[in-house]
């Protein structure tokens, strides 16, 4: 998801999105993937791009699939996908590094080819990033789904790829923890909402989702969602499902960020002296194979000029 103008979206969405006809059908019962997904989600391209459209239906039946095994959910609402060139897709967001948003409430879905047609795996985890968006608050309703949780779990499940194109992945977090600039998870919301954070914002949500993950073990994040399908708050969920206390797992969160830095700084103070002791054991290998042809070389030609006078 991303940063809107203020006042943009609805008029955006009565010119850019005229092309939408009335969403799919909202009834109860669940869809499986393996029906017609065009019965589902409809593709629309501002640009009447015919090609990606067909890409963008080829591809939906596997992705459903895949998020329906990593989420347990399936999709019961239909929604639309919108394939946007560059000049309409600015006018919905403002910030230039947003490559993709969600509309749940719409059910709409706006991706900016420009920034990922170039890429069919960034395509791909784009479409499947934002599609996890509407599934997450089709099936949280009762309790607020914060954001940092939204996103983290969003780019989980979708390799990584988050609808902002970050050039300095790790670097972000690393420096913010380096600089004592990290914000606490809590707090993480409205750093979205501000350019000078929003990477920031990204970098935390991913890692700290991550480390629920592999600190607790597979299934986590499942039971979290479950807990929250459940109505019960983020951080019960969380609690319950790690039975741990959550201000317990942000601390041991921030520790972990301390031990991987510890290791790349070790990594980093002796690469050099690496590099010149390797170098050093490579030069003494030259020069004693050296030594040892110039010898070889030496005896061969003393055995031909002993021969020569026998």
């Amino acid at each position: 998801m991303c940063t809107l103008r203020r006042g943009a979206l609805f008029p955006l969405l009565s010119s850019l999105l005229l092309i939408i006809l009335p969403l799919g059908a909202k009834g109860g019962s669940t869809v499986n993937a393996d029906r017609s997904i065009t019965a589902l989600f409809t593709v629309e391209s501002s640009g009447h791009n015919k090609k990606y459209i067909n890409e963008t239906e080829r591809l939906l039946p596997d992705v459903i699939s895949e998020i329906r095994a990593s989420l347990g959910w399936d999709f019961s609402k239909g929604g639309k996908i919108i394939l946007a060139d560059s000049e309409h897709f600015k006018k919905i967001v403002s910030f230039g590094q947003i490559s993709a948003i969600a509309i749940p409430e719409r059910g709409l879905i706006v991706i900016d080819l420009s920034k990922t047609a170039s890429d069919p795996f960034r395509f791909r985890s784009t479409l499947k990033h934002e599609l996890i968006h509407l599934l997450l608050h089709e099936h949280i309703k009762s309790t607020p789904l914060p954001r940092w949780f939204n996103e983290g779990v969003a780019q989980f499940f979708s390799d990584g790829i988050s609808e902002i194109l970050i050039s300095t992945k790790g670097d972000i977090l690393r420096k913010a923890y380096l600089s004592n600039r990290l914000i606490t998870i809590p707090s993480l919301d409205p750093a979205f909402n501000h350019p000078d954070t929003i990477l920031l914002a990204y970098e935390e949500s991913k890692s700290f989702v991550e480390f629920l993950e592999d600190r607790f073990g597979k299934g986590t994040l499942r039971k979290i969602l479950k807990g929250m399908d459940n109505g019960k708050t983020i951080y019960i969920s969380i609690s319950e499902a790690t039975g741990t206390e959550f201000a317990r797992i942000e601390t041991e969160w921030i520790r972990s960020l301390n031990k991987r830095d510890s290791i790349l700084s070790y990594l980093s103070n002796y690469f050099v002296t690496f590099l010149f002791v390797f170098g050093g054991l490579l030069a003494t290998y030259g020069f004693i194979r050296m030594l040892i042809r110039k010898r070889q070389y030496r005896d061969e030609e003393e055995e031909e000029e002993s021969t020569f006078y026998d």
